[in-house]
C-alpha cells in the first residue's frame, strides 16, 4: 500500500487473531492535500476497538486557518451479535473526542434501522442496541438524510 500511495498517511486497525472476529479490519488513507494542513493521528481505543472502530483526529497545523475534525471509520460486528455492536458503538461514543469538532462518520454498520431501508430480511436493531445507537447519533450530532430510493 505504501508503494502505491507514497505521500499519503495510512492508518490501520486490525482485529487480533485471538478475537472471534479476527477477520475484521479497517484502513483510512489521508491524502497529501490534508497532510499539508493537518497533523492526523489515530486514537488508540484498545483491543475492543481493533478492527471495528477507527478514529482519526485531525489537528490543524495552523490553528487559525483550519478547524479540527475527526473521521470515524466503523465496521460493526456482522450478524445478530447485538451485544458486540452495542459495545463497539459505546466505545466510539466514549472515545474522548471533542464533540465540538466536526465528525465525519462512515463504514459498515451491519444493521438495518428501518424496515423501509431494505427489500428483504435483515439484521434489525434490538431495543437496547437501538438506544446505544441513538446515544451515538446524539453524541456526534448526526442525523439521517432521507433517501427514499433504496
Amino acid at each position: 500500500m505504501v508503494t502505491q500511495f507514497p505521500d499519503w498517511a495510512i492508518f490501520y486497525s486490525n482485529a487480533p487473531t485471538t478475537k472471534k472476529t479476527s477477520n475484521a479490519g479497517l484502513i483510512t488513507l489521508v491524502s497529501p492535500t490534508y497532510l499539508s494542513s493537518y497533523h492526523p493521528h489515530q486514537l488508540d481505543l484498545g483491543p475492543d476497538g481493533y478492527g471495528h472502530i477507527q478514529i482519526i483526529h485531525f489537528n490543524p497545523i495552523n490553528d487559525s486557518a483550519c478547524q479540527p475534525f475527526n473521521i470515524l471509520n466503523i465496521y460493526l460486528t456482522s450478524g445478530a451479535d447485538f451485544k458486540a455492536k452495542a459495545r463497539e458503538l459505546t466505545l466510539a461514543t466514549e472515545a474522548g473526542t471533542n464533540t465540538e469538532d466536526l465528525a465525519i462518520v462512515g463504514g459498515d454498520f451491519n444493521f438495518i434501522e428501518h424496515e423501509e431501508d431494505t427489500t428483504g430480511t435483515g439484521c434489525f436493531l434490538d431495543h437496547k442496541t437501538k438506544q446505544v445507537w441513538t446515544t451515538f447519533l446524539s453524541h456526534y450530532k448526526l442525523y439521517e438524510i432521507d433517501q427514499p430510493l433504496h
